[in-house]
């Protein structure tokens, strides 16, 4: 990143976005991500995990449907390859929830019975304190397992209140935004009791950061992949650098 002209805070959000390493995060970057209700962007979670089963199960799908009997190495191959990635991150607690549950997701593809969502994470939280029944006192997971629950639960009661919009675009952000109000109202009395601070701006924001956060990490993916080609991976590097800027402006303005 650093040979690819990413310095200051666009190197120290890159990384914590797609290594996990976020040693080089300056306080104020942390306080306004923090203000704006977002600071859950610079942990590695579900949201980093999911994007990459989601590109992985897009380019595997048609080859399935193709050979079917590929399906199972397919499968073995894609949970191989989120493990190496929770490996290579630090096996934090979300992403080890987020890749337990993804994995288990990916079993049940084999099944024309998927089990219920709920039952997977509660799967994944029997899993992770039977191996270290303290973890139910670190604070990561109440908060990772109370946001997937209160989504799981909040969200499609929420949902239904609201109207049902015909459009495709209103649609996604209508789903962006109950989602992001159910995690925040499950997650707020702890919030609260931990770190005294509730952010008023975390609708506006996540609307804002999720999409541009996605470009960002498959951006990063693309350009990883470009490194043979040294001209065409800088143009990528330079793109996501302003992509960086243009999310750290924003945020800047709504705190």
């Amino acid at each position: 990143y650093k040979n690819l002209g990413f310095k200051d805070d666009a190197l120290a959000i890159l990384s914590a976005l797609t290594t996990g390493v976020k040693d080089v995060l300056s306080d104020d970057i942390r306080e306004t991500y923090s203000i704006a209700g977002v600071s859950h962007i610079l942990a590695l979670s579900g949201l980093h995990i999911g994007l990459i089963y989601g590109f992985m199960l897009l380019l595997l799908i048609p080859l399935w449907k193709r050979i079917p009997s590929t399906q199972p190495y397919s499968i073995c191959f894609i949970i191989a390859t989120l493990w190496l990635y929770a490996i290579f991150t630090g096996l934090s607690t979300s992403v080890v929830r987020s890749t337990f549950m993804f994995s288990v997701h990916a079993i049940a593809l084999l099944r024309e019975e998927r089990p219920a969502t709920i039952h997977i994470l509660m799967l994944t939280a029997f899993g992770m304190l039977l191996y270290n029944p303290l973890s139910i006192f670190d604070v990561s997971f109440q908060l990772s397992f109370t946001a997937v629950a209160s989504i799981l639960i909040l969200q499609p009661i929420i949902s239904a209140m609201l109207p049902q919009p015909s459009n495709g675009i209103i649609k996604k952000m209508k789903d962006i935004m109950t989602v992001s109000i159910a995690a925040q109202v499950g997650t707020a009395p702890l919030v609260i009791l931990y770190f005294h601070r509730f952010s008023t701006h975390f609708l506006l924001s996540n609307l804002l950061v999720l999409p541009i956060i996605t470009i960002i990490i498959y951006g990063a993916v693309f350009m990883l992949m470009l490194t043979p080609f040294a001209e065409l991976q800088q143009w990528v590097a330079d793109g996501i650098n302003g992509m960086i800027s243009l999310l750290n402006g924003a945020l800047l303005q709504l705190t």
